[in-house]
């Protein structure tokens, strides 16, 4: 692996991305941009993800992983090209971190060649495998998607840093972020969940998903602590109201509770007690990407374009 830091074998993060091609990415946001402009939003969304860990310094020292289908040369030629295009260092596969030591990033393919949501399970436990070979045996795997802008920097931060000082009598804890359409943005797997266990019986893409991990999780006796509400983009809606809660405020990690979001829904958007109290070790998520920016610029490109 290379001489890397102590912090970046204590944990790792990882990114789960399909490559922004035209017609089959963000199809539902096509009817309003096209298949053209929905593959330029999610490859926005998805420098806005990558540049705003890159930013945080509170976890950017971490091993980080961007997880890429399709995993053949055809994806990592796209994937390289979007890392270039954001100043992102990168490894291949198998690339010995001593040969590029500024990398911060290693693009790890994913092996599956199905990529629907019934091979899901599949992937991820193939990908946690994967990646605890790249860090030491008691760091935390975070998982996040490609599609939530707005990330809970605080709570990856809080999963990350489980790895330092824990022991048997103080078990860590998965930390799941849940989002509004009943799955989840942010996923962090403490060391001792079982690398098959944890995925195999989640129902994907649907209402009970959520649920369902933290199940998986709680059968194992892992305790699961609930993150900040995440809001994945999908539809020309959920658009629009990214960019509202965004408004001025694009230098937050994340926004303020609308006053129009629901009771359970204001709820989720602060951290949970459970893991915010005073025993646990306070971070400065502070990051100096904005919130969203090249999601908004993409945005406004289009929006010009179409007058």
């Amino acid at each position: 692996m290379g001489s890397t830091s102590a912090a970046q074998r204590d944990g790792a993060i990882v990114v789960v991305a399909k490559c922004p091609i035209p017609g089959k990415s963000k199809t539902r946001l096509a009817a309003r941009y096209g298949k053209e402009g929905s593959a330029a939003l999610a490859r926005s969304m998805l420098c806005d993800v990558l540049t705003s860990l890159e930013k945080c310094t509170a976890i950017n020292s971490y091993t980080k992983v961007l997880l890429y289908a399709p995993g053949n040369d055809d994806g990592l030629a796209i994937m390289k090209g979007i890392m270039a295009s954001i100043n992102l260092a990168v490894l291949s596969t198998g690339e010995e971190r001593q040969q590029n030591a500024d990398a911060s990033w290693t693009l790890l393919p994913m092996h599956s060649t199905v990529l629907q949501s019934s091979a899901l399970s599949a992937i991820l436990s193939d990908a946690l495998r994967r990646v605890r070979d790249l860090i030491d045996p008691d760091g935390s795997v975070v998982f996040l998607g490609m599609d939530a802008p707005e990330l809970p920097l605080d709570d990856i931060a809080r999963a990350l840093g489980q790895s330092h000082g824990g022991d048997e009598a103080t078990p860590r804890k998965a930390i799941l972020c849940p989002a509004s359409d009943g799955g989840y943005g942010m996923l962090s797997v403490p060391s001792q969940a079982d690398t098959v266990l944890t995925f195999e019986r989640v129902l994907w893409s649907h209402p009970l998903t959520a649920l369902c991990q933290i199940k998986a999780l709680t059968d194992q006796g892992i305790q699961v602590a609930l993150g900040k509400l995440m809001h994945d983009i999908d539809e020309p809606q959920d658009l629009d109201q990214l960019m509202q809660r965004v408004g001025d405020n694009s230098n937050q990690s994340l926004p303020e509770p609308s006053t129009t979001t629901s009771d359970s829904e204001s709820i989720l958007e602060s951290p949970a007690a459970a893991i915010a109290d005073s025993t646990e070790p306070l971070f400065d998520c502070k990051c100096s990407h904005a919130t969203a920016h090249f999601t908004k610029q993409t945005l406004d490109g289009i929006n010009n374009e179409s007058k």
